[in-house]
């Protein structure tokens, strides 16, 4: 769904390294486990969160420029690149349920304002410049949306943020890294994204 700015893992360094910090988020959520109940809530939630989103940038959004997709059309299909807008923010906020969630015990939620981008089903909002490698890593989770759907998108991605605490450990992340770093080598070299979008 992100694209982060600087360092890409989400947990604060406050002094440990991201092991330590990671152990101790373990043994955080060990103590604040989250019930069955509580996990669909919040992927609920994150998933009325992204459509919203969707809904109130798709106004001011724009579509790939000619430039912009000719960087883009050996790796992606003509339905993806017409089907995707593009929006600018001075600054994105965090969702209203990290209040919530932080007032449960959670501190080292990915925070909104260190991500170059977000992508809302097919509108991919930024405040940083759409480079080529940005909007690699975003359409491959408008491919991921594309194939796995909304609501099995937002399940993949809490759950995966959930059980792990590491924003690059989730799956849908993982692979957008993955991919975007094959095409930072070689951004001539077709990559086959549909494909590899979900092979997790």
């Amino acid at each position: 769904m992100t694209r982060h700015t600087s360092a890409p893992v989400c947990l604060p360094n406050m002094g440990y390294s991201t092991q330590v910090f990671r152990r101790r988020y373990i043994q955080s959520m060990k103590r604040l486990p989250l019930t069955p109940g509580q996990i669909a809530e919040l992927i609920s939630n994150v998933a009325l969160f992204i459509e919203e989103q969707r809904q109130a940038h798709a106004p001011g959004s724009r579509a790939l420029s000619d430039a912009e997709r000719k960087q883009l059309a050996v790796h992606f299909s003509v339905d993806v690149l017409d089907g995707v807008c593009l929006a600018r923010v001075k600054h994105l906020q965090n969702p209203p349920f990290y209040t919530e969630l932080e007032s449960m015990g959670f501190q080292n939620l990915p925070p909104f304002r260190r991500m170059a981008a977000v992508t809302f089903v097919d509108v991919i909002v930024a405040q940083d410049e759409f480079t080529s490698s940005l909007l690699l890593h975003e359409l491959v989770h408008v491919v991921q949306y594309r194939e796995l759907g909304l609501q099995r998108f937002a399940e993949l991605y809490v759950r995966g943020f959930l059980e792990t605490g590491e924003y690059l450990s989730i799956p849908l992340e993982r692979v957008a890294y993955h991919l975007e770093g094959l095409f930072r080598l070689r951004p001539d070299l077709a990559i086959e994204v549909e494909k590899q979008a979900t092979s997790f």
